[in-house]
C-alpha cells in the first residue's frame, strides 16, 4: 500500500509524516520509523530465529510523541 495511506490510517499528522526517518535499500523503501514504532517491509523482516535488526527512534524531536 502507499506510504501515504499507512501514515494516514495510523493517524500520524501530515506535519509529522513529512519528517519521519525512512530506511532505503537502493530505490526500495525498507522501513519507516514513527512515534511509538516502525513499519518494516514484509520481505525485509527476519524470520524467527534468524538474525536481524530492530528499529527504535529513541531521540524523536519534541512534539512527535510516543505510543
Amino acid at each position: 500500500r502507499p506510504v501515504k495511506d499507512l501514515l494516514r490510517e495510523a493517524r500520524i499528522p501530515p506535519w509529522v509524516r513529512e519528517r519521519l526517518p525512512m530506511l532505503w535499500d537502493g530505490a526500495r523503501l525498507v522501513a519507516i520509523a514513527h512515534p511509538g514504532g516502525a513499519w518494516l517491509a514484509a520481505d525485509a523482516a527476519a524470520s524467527a530465529g534468524e538474525p536481524g535488526y530492530a528499529i527504535d527512534w529513541t531521540d524523536a524531536p519534541a512534539g512527535f510523541g510516543r505510543g
